[in-house]
């Protein structure tokens, strides 16, 4: 009986492990592996993002999320500079590179809210940024067009009010 107990063990074993190798293998050749960072909440450290994110790219990864963001940090984010081109959304489309590989980065707050760059397989930039609150229409539009003149491909800007979603579309000049 023990040795009987131990033989179905051991298939068991053999199954588990062997199923475990060929998911490991399916892990190793799959090229879009998302990777989740945590982010502190209450106070977004930019430059340790875009350290962050510049790894991770190095190392091929094409999705990079980030959970957890608090809504003052993700319009932080948003509003991070006057000059279009030192704005954490520039410097995060900067960091994505140009080579027919789609990749992407997005900031998730608890509540639904959420900011993404990516650089589509063609090389241009796309931006979304959904439900962040305090973001006013004359801020949007400040936001578009700072994107637009950086030649962002696509801009979604979408604001949630009484359960209707407005969005603000941009179409840019071509690849960056």
């Amino acid at each position: 009986m023990q040795s009987r107990k131990r033989i179905i063990a051991t298939a068991i074993a053999s199954i588990i492990l062997g199923a475990a190798s060929g998911l490991a293998l399916a892990q190793a050749t799959t090229p879009a592996v998302p990777v989740e960072l945590s982010v502190p909440t209450s106070t977004i450290d930019a430059d340790a993002v875009l350290v962050d994110v510049q790894t991770q790219v190095a190392e091929g990864i094409r999705e990079i999320q980030f959970r957890g963001v608090a809504p003052a940090d993700l319009q932080a984010f948003v509003l991070s500079s006057s000059n279009p081109a030192q704005s954490v959304l520039a410097r995060l489309g900067a960091l994505l590179p140009s080579d027919g590989v789609e990749r992407s980065v997005t900031l998730r707050g608890a509540d639904g809210s959420g900011v993404r760059v990516e650089r589509a397989d063609d090389g241009t930039l796309r931006a979304r940024v959904e439900n962040v609150a305090g973001l006013t229409p004359e801020l949007l539009t400040q936001i578009r067009e700072q994107l637009a003149a950086l030649r962002f491909s696509r801009i979604d800007l979408l604001v949630a009010r009484a359960s209707v979603i407005a969005t603000v579309r941009s179409s840019g000049r071509g690849p960056h």
